[in-house]
């Protein structure tokens, strides 16, 4: 039955949340830093196959924790070897700059004397945004209710999340250039550059969504 007062540090970080001038979070920024060090190049790759060939482990079991094929996760089987570690994610550091290139080539103006839902795009791979989410994870299935339920002079922006075209990470294994055919096929949903700040287009937008 006692009054609770609420910490100068909990103040501190609301106050920052509300400030106009927001921040990416520390912790953001630190695994922003991370997969920096984690960029991969066809050199880098080479070198690392050399290396593996001569300590005699380029076929060994990786610790990796990606599968590769249908089979148990306890299988033996449906682990990845070191060298096909290596070449899984060159593949796929490509093929995030790739879908980089497809996506921004869709991306058109903001119109912000308009009424607009900014559609923040989550990052999937990743539980928060997959298993978390449920039955909408599938971005599809939100877009099919709010484009049909908003006005017909309202527009949905759609950016997506800057980390799945970042080469060291893992935003291609759920993105494709068919996902953004199909969300450029909507009449009232744009796609906008994901470089946009995003407290501005929260700021002038009329509603917000995101998934998780």
């Amino acid at each position: 039955k006692k009054d609770l007062e609420i910490s100068d540090f909990v103040k501190k970080y609301i106050q920052n949340l509300q400030n106009k001038n927001g921040k990416i979070p520390k912790h953001i920024n630190i695994y922003f830093d991370y997969l920096k060090s984690q960029e991969v190049s066809y050199i880098g790759t080479f070198k690392n196959i050399i290396k593996l060939i001569i300590q005699g482990t380029a076929f060994a079991e990786s610790a990796h924790f990606f599968k590769k094929n249908k089979k148990l996760v306890e299988s033996p089987k449906s682990r990845l070897n070191n060298l096909e570690v290596e070449l899984f994610m060159l593949k796929k550091s490509l093929r995030n700059k790739k879908l980089k290139k497809y996506y921004m080539n869709l991306i058109k103006p903001i119109d912000k004397n308009k009424k607009y839902i900014y559609f923040a795009g989550p990052y999937q791979p990743e539980v928060l945004s997959n298993l978390c989410a449920g039955i909408f994870e599938n971005i599809f299935l939100v877009l099919d209710i709010m484009s049909r339920c908003i006005p017909s002079d309202w527009l949905i922006y759609y950016k997506e999340h800057p980390n799945t075209f970042n080469p060291s990470d893992k935003g291609s294994l759920e993105r494709s250039e068919e996902f953004y055919d199909k969300i450029n096929s909507y009449n009232n949903v744009e796609i906008i550059d994901y470089n946009i700040n995003t407290f501005e287009l929260i700021d002038s937008s009329t509603a917000v969504c995101t998934i998780g």
